[in-house]
């Protein structure tokens, strides 16, 4: 199948461009794969993964379920995405060839050596005719792997993919990208639609840790956060669009217990409780450029 690898980057690139429009209908918006050019070379009841679930392995079927799960993790600013590798278990006959099984929805492409999977895996849905989801395969252990969904937040077309040789994940919409997520360096970072930097969070031990900056749309800095173990402490500084100090507060495990306006006043302990709790405190602008 590694001939066929050309054609899906084609084919990628075709579903990229071709999300034109939100819609709930993910398939809808997808061009066709043509898969007569694949030749099944014998069929197998089904490809299983090390990962378990309920004591028994994860189907490959189930375990995409769980990708889907996961890829709306990077849109909450308090969770470290992590990706623990996928590895395919051999086939139960040492076989070498294109491998095919089916579900009710959708057919199954693997190529297989000696029975291991090694090169490519393809999931192609039936009734639509496209592809799912595509990895890439080297001695039963997924290298990277690529597909589409519809994000829950945004009922909007994504596309993602993942690549454990860098340790990379990204996340596309309508060929934009909307996060980059450096799983070695502990860095994640989430764009606008007009491409400017939306937030960029640092972890540690997969919490926040240390400090994570939020920016408008026209890209000024919003705010600077300082956290430890997954918790606000120290100092938080937020500014207007135009970069004058709003507020610095500051904070000891998540409790807010002082804060001055960039005017210099000091809050109250009452303004103090109502930030607490969610309600904005009043305070006048200080232009500190």
């Amino acid at each position: 199948m590694k001939k066929y690898l050309f054609i899906c980057l084609i084919f990628i690139n075709i579903i990229i461009q071709g999300c034109t429009t939100a819609t709930k209908d993910f398939f809808g918006n997808l061009e066709p794969y043509d898969n007569t050019s694949l030749k099944c070379d014998f069929f197998i009841d089904n490809l299983y993964t090390s990962d378990k679930i309920y004591g028994k392995h994860m189907s490959i079927a189930d375990k995409a379920q769980s990708l889907l799960l996961l890829m709306n993790f990077p849109l909450l600013d308090n969770i470290q995405p992590h990706y623990e590798p996928i590895t395919f278990l051999p086939i139960k006959d040492k076989k070498t060839g294109l491998a095919c099984f089916e579900d009710e929805t959708t057919q199954y492409y693997a190529d297989i050596i000696d029975g291991i999977v090694y090169g490519e895996v393809i999931e192609y849905h039936k009734k639509s005719g496209k592809i799912i989801n595509d990895y890439f395969v080297e001695n039963g252990k997924v290298i990277s792997y690529q597909g589409g969904f519809i994000n829950p937040y945004t009922e909007m077309l994504d596309y993602y993919t993942v690549d454990y040789n860098s340790n990379i994940i990204e996340l596309y919409n309508k060929n934009k990208l909307i996060a980059h997520i450096d799983m070695t360096k502990n860095i994640s970072k989430y764009y606008y639609s007009n491409g400017y930097l939306s937030k960029e969070l640092t972890f540690k031990n997969k919490k926040l840790d240390g400090i994570s900056r939020f920016y408008y749309e026209n890209g000024a800095l919003q705010e600077e956060r300082h956290y430890k173990n997954g918790l606000r402490n120290g100092n938080s500084e937020r500014y207007n669009e135009n970069g004058a100090l709003w507020a610095t507060i500051t904070y000891i495990n998540d409790k807010p217990v002082s804060g001055i306006c960039g005017n210099g006043r000091k809050w109250t302990n009452a303004e103090l409780i109502n930030w607490e709790n969610g309600v904005e405190v009043t305070c006048a602008y200080h232009d500190i450029k």
